[in-house]
Parts: C-alpha cells; structure tokens; sequence
C-alpha cells in the first residue's frame, strides 16, 4: 500500500531546505560571494603531486611486494626442509602434516597480501591527507581575501556546477607554487 507524504515530513523538509538557504546565503557580513570552490583534485595534477605521489606509492608497494616474497621463499623452505626430512615415503600424519603446512602457507600468504593492500591504502589515504594539510589553509586565506566564509571541494559527487567567479582553484595553484619558485 503506498504511503503519502506527512504533514510532518514536509514541515521537516522546508525546515530543512531554509536552514540550508540561511547557512549559504543568510548573515552575510561581507560583500565577497560567501562561499568559494577549489578544485583539489586540478591543484594535485598541476603542482605534479600526482606524479610525486605515484611514484612514492610505488616505492612503498615495492617494499611490501619484497616482504611477500621473502614471506614465500621462507614458507617454500620450511616446506621443503620437511620434505626434506621425511624423505620420499612419507607416512600418512607426515603426508597430513605437510598438507596443514602447504595450506598454513596459503593461508599466511594470503593473509599477507590483505594486510599489503590495507597498508597501501592507509598510504594512500595519508598522502591525500597531507595534501589537503597543504591546500587548506592557502585556501581559506584566499577564500578570506575575497570574502568567504565557506571553501567547498568541487567533487562531482556533491557539486555539479557552480559560477566560474567562486572557483579559486587557480589562485590557489599559484600561492602553492610560490614556494617552489
């Protein structure tokens, strides 16, 4: 059976909608346009963050790629050691217990290559949360200079277009460059 609409749920939304209203355009003190958006991820490719960033998490990929191998070539020796050890007629618990082995190794690797991903996306996430370290305050002086009191990350989740004249992505691209010069 369809459901309506309730009286209480349209109060909630206007509600809703008007503290929306207030908070973008209500209370303005300044002339500036209140709110203004920087494109980070533009600012990441033009300073070649990217690409600094690419390569330092192929070195960290890299490093756990090295782990995981020596992870298997330990597992492979203690399997053959004990190959080794029971000789060419193994009985069936040595026969059982190199089959727990093999799959203890599995299971180890396997455990070891989560853990890898995990690592390298926590990486990931950390040099994201650098960048953003780096962009915000140059972006909030910039966004101040023209009057906001509000810097929004242009995400086409959450922004599907705005007008050019807020955008301060370029501003912010040079100010960043600054330093580097």
């Amino acid at each position: 059976m369809k459901r309506g609409v309730s009286a209480i749920e349209i109060l909630l939304g206007i509600i809703f909608v008007a503290a929306l209203l207030f908070v973008f355009f209500g209370n303005r003190q300044s002339s500036g346009p209140g709110i203004v958006v920087v494109d980070l991820h533009r600012v990441y490719q033009d300073l070649g963050r990217d690409l600094t960033d690419m390569q330092e998490m192929r070195k960290e990929q890299s490093a756990l790629e090295t782990r995981l191998q020596s992870l298997r070539e330990n597992l492979r020796e203690s399997i053959s050691a004990k190959e080794k050890e029971f000789g060419e007629n193994p009985t069936e618990e040595q026969k059982k217990l190199l089959s727990a082995m093999k799959k203890d190794a599995v299971l180890k690797v396997n455990q070891e290559i989560s853990r890898n991903r995990n690592a390298l996306q926590k990486y990931q996430t950390e040099l994201i949360q650098e960048f953003r370290k780096e962009v915000k305050p140059i972006a909030e002086e910039i966004g101040a200079k023209q009057g906001a009191t509000t810097v929004l990350v242009a995400s086409p989740e959450v922004i599907l277009s705005c007008d050019p004249s807020i955008l301060i992505t370029d501003e912010v691209v040079e100010a960043m460059q600054q330093p580097l010069q």
